[in-house]
């Protein structure tokens, strides 16, 4: 086997492992946009696929919505996850879940909590109290989080529904809003998986090793691409 041709599939090769992964993992990268109040909510185009939000609280009043329409019957779940950053160690933000139906919920908004819940809505709300005891490594992007609560309810109303992400203690500080479980992939995901790479591993603050395996690829089939067009020649 040549030196060019070589050069000009080990990158490829690599590409495909990391794009094999991804798919395995069943999320479904989902871009934001506003989503920093009730008014602009983040839309959630099906809540039962599986989704990962990445985004960051960056001020103590910040409250992030995601609005999604349910039927009745149906699970919904939602999860936070922590980047496995030091600083983020005690960062523990709140997670809540607006809507119709949602029996065993608190069914009225309590004053201590700065959430804009309507007329004929119920709420559900839950804290994490734990210590961060609870890991998780993605290896389609090679970041580490710690797992935090999960709110998974069945609802008995069809309906508008929203999530809320903020932090009652006003703490800044970066998280993944996990939704849905139902895996759904297609072309249009496999294509995008380098761009939603580098955004996560960005998003993580693993900006150096990101850049050197980038440059690594790049250059490796740079390099293949011009010895085997040389060798044609």
């Amino acid at each position: 086997m040549s030196l060019e041709f070589k050069l000009l599939v080990f990158p490829l090769f690599i590409l495909f492992l990391l794009t094999s992964t991804f798919v395995t993992l069943g999320h479904k990268y989902l871009e934001t946009e506003g989503g920093t109040d009730r008014g602009n909510p983040v839309l959630v185009p099906d809540h039962q696929i599986s989704w990962a939000v990445y985004e960051e609280l960056k001020s103590e009043d910040q409250m992030d919505y995601y609005r999604f329409t349910a039927k009745s019957g149906e699970e919904i779940y939602a999860g936070l996850l922590i980047p496995k950053i030091d600083r983020y160690s005690n960062f523990k933000p709140d997670l809540a879940l607006i809507g119709p139906g949602l029996e065993g919920g608190m069914a009225t908004k309590p004053s201590q909590l700065p959430l804009d819940v309507r007329d004929g809505e119920d709420l559900l709300v839950k804290r994490y109290e734990g210590n961060n005891t609870e890991s998780f490594f993605e290896p389609f992007t090679q970041t580490n989080y710690w797992e935090h609560q999960v709110i998974r309810k069945r609802v008995t109303e069809a309906g508008t529904y929203h999530i809320a992400v903020w932090n009652q203690e006003g703490k800044a500080g970066k998280y993944v809003l996990a939704i849905g479980e139902k895996e759904a992939f297609g072309p249009r995901d496999i294509l995008e998986y380098p761009s939603v790479w580098w955004k996560v591993r960005i998003h993580n603050e693993k900006e150096l090793s990101t850049y050197l395996v980038t440059g690594t690829i790049i250059a490796g089939a740079i390099a293949g691409s011009y010895l085997l067009f040389k060798s044609l020649l």
